[in-house]
């Protein structure tokens, strides 16, 4: 991807029945540890033009860093919800956070936080990127608002229209 050479598969794409089995599977997978993946889902949620497959690994990512970094928290919320031009996902946990002055570098190749907390969560520091490159392809945005000890949100918006500008 990071020489643009992954082709994306546009379909319409139902973000509902997309997000129900990513949830599903992840929650199999994290419940033993006591995890509650909570789900808030817009009963009017609209498909959108996406490769399916990358935009699942997107959102994977973002559950599995919000299961990661959760810290004594077991609480992760998902949300999706339409607005006027965009199909909006966030995925919340309400554990360790990220420091003010490294909310920007999230995105960052390679990009690890900077505590011992954090440095012990295994990982590349190249899933955040990957979410952002798929993001990206998919003409949308994603946004990340965090507080340390207090959680984390990371907004994805996909546009209704991505060929209008």
């Amino acid at each position: 991807m990071e020489e643009g050479k992954r082709e994306f598969l546009f379909e319409q794409t139902d973000v509902k029945a997309l997000l129900s089995n990513i949830v599903s599977t992840i929650q199999d997978r994290v419940q033993h540890d006591g995890f509650a993946i909570e789900t808030q889902i817009d009963a009017s949620l609209v498909p959108v033009k996406a490769d399916a497959s990358a935009l699942t690994q997107a959102i994977n990512n973002l559950i599995d860093n919000a299961v990661k970094y959760s810290g004594a928290s077991k609480r992760v919320v998902i949300r999706a919800l339409n607005d006027e031009k965009s199909v909006v996902i966030e995925v919340e946990d309400f554990g360790l956070g990220i420091k003010k002055e490294e909310v920007n570098k999230v995105f960052d190749r390679f990009y690890r936080g900077g505590d011992e907390l954090t440095r012990t969560v295994k990982g590349s520091g190249l899933g955040l990127t990957l979410v952002k490159q798929i993001v990206e392809a998919h003409k949308g945005t994603i946004q990340v608002e965090s507080e340390t000890g207090k959680g984390t949100i990371f907004t994805l918006r996909l546009p209704l229209y991505p060929d209008k500008g």
